[in-house]
C-alpha cells in the first residue's frame, strides 16, 4: 500500500474479519502485516483500507457507510471476509436503493452481482432499475446477468399491460359524459325556466336525466370488479393485451423488424471494438 501504515487493535480488526484472524494466528502474533488491498488505483488502496477500518472496527464507532464507500466496503468486506461490514453494506442498499436515480441503483445492482451478495439485496435495487428507458437497459446489458435482465424486461411489460388497462379505463370514463338539455330525451322531463342534467351511457347505449339512469351505472367496470383487461384489434381477432395471450400470426412481420433492429443494435459495439483494433 505504497508503504502506508495503520496502527489498528489486532483484537477488534480480528473479530471484524475473518481473514486477518487467520493472519493474525498464522503469523504467531507479529505485530506489523503487510497486506495488498487492491489493484485499482483510485481510490488510493490507502485510502481504499481506511475505509475498511473506519466502517468496520469500531474506533471508538463506526463510521457510516456513503454513496462514496459503498463499492469498496461491499469488495473489501468480501476480501477481508468481514461479515459485519457486509450486513451493514447490505442493510444500506435495502434502505436507500429506491431513493436513489436509476442509473445508480444499476451501479448498486452491478456490484451486488460481481461481488456476489445475497440475491435477496440484488433485489431491492431491481424496482429502481427498472424505471430506467428500454433503450437504457440495453445499452448497459453487461452490467446485468441474463435472468435479471429478462425479468426486469418481464417486469416493464406487464407494467405497460396495466398502464393500457388504466388509459382504457380513462378513455371509457370520458365516454360517460353529462350534459345539460332543455328536455330529457328518454322521458321528456323538463324544468321551468331549467335545463334538465342528462348522462350519456355508452355500455348499455343509453342516454337520460338522472332519475332515468338511476340504476345504470357502468356496465363494464360492474361485470369487470376492479379487474379489467384492454385489447387490442388485428385483422383477425380481438385480443387481450396480457402476458397470457400470444400473438396474432399477422405481428410476425412486426416482430421480425423489431428483432432485426435489436440485433443490428447489439452488433454496434462489436463492430466498433473490431475497428478500433484495426486502427491499431
Amino acid at each position: 500500500m505504497n508503504a502506508t501504515k495503520f496502527l489498528v487493535c489486532k483484537h477488534q480488526l480480528s473479530h471484524a474479519s475473518e481473514y486477518f484472524r487467520n493472519v493474525f494466528t498464522a503469523d504467531g502474533g507479529r505485530s506489523e502485516v503487510n497486506v495488498v488491498v487492491s489493484d485499482m488505483s483510485v481510490p488510493s488502496p490507502a485510502t481504499q483500507f481506511r475505509w475498511f477500518i473506519e466502517s468496520s472496527v469500531p474506533c471508538p464507532g463506526l463510521k457510516d457507510i456513503s454513496d462514496e464507500t459503498l463499492e469498496t466496503c461491499m469488495r473489501l468486506a468480501k476480501r477481508f471476509v468481514a461479515l459485519g461490514l457486509e450486513a451493514r453494506c447490505s442493510k444500506y442498499i435495502h434502505q436507500n436503493a429506491l431513493s436513489r436515480q436509476p442509473i445508480v441503483a444499476l451501479c448498486w445492482l452491478n456490484w451486488c452481482l460481481k461481488h456476489r451478495f445475497d440475491p435477496t439485496v440484488q433485489q431491492s435495487c431491481m424496482p429502481a432499475v427498472a424505471r430506467l428507458s428500454l433503450t437504457s437497459l440495453e445499452q448497459h446489458r453487461h452490467m446485468l446477468s441474463e435472468r435479471i435482465y429478462a425479468d426486469l424486461l418481464a417486469a416493464k411489460l406487464r407494467a405497460c399491460y396495466e398502464k393500457a388497462v388504466s388509459v382504457f379505463q380513462t378513455i371509457h370514463r370520458m365516454d360517460h359524459f353529462t350534459c345539460e338539455l332543455p328536455q330529457c330525451p328518454r322521458c321528456g322531463r323538463t324544468k321551468e325556466h331549467m335545463k334538465v342534467r342528462v348522462l350519456a351511457n355508452p355500455c348499455r347505449k343509453l342516454v337520460g336525466c338522472e332519475r332515468c339512469m338511476r340504476d345504470a351505472g357502468c356496465e363494464i367496470e360492474a361485470k369487470a370488479q376492479g379487474d379489467l383487461q384492454a385489447y387490442y384489434q388485428c385483422p383477425h381477432a380481438l385480443l387481450p393485451l396480457n402476458d397470457n395471450t400470444e400473438e396474432c400470426q399477422c405481428q410476425t412481420a412486426s416482430l421480425s423488424a423489431h428483432l432485426r433492429a435489436q440485433t443490428e443494435r447489439s452488433s454496434r459495439p462489436r463492430q466498433r471494438l473490431a475497428s478500433d483494433r484495426s486502427q491499431k
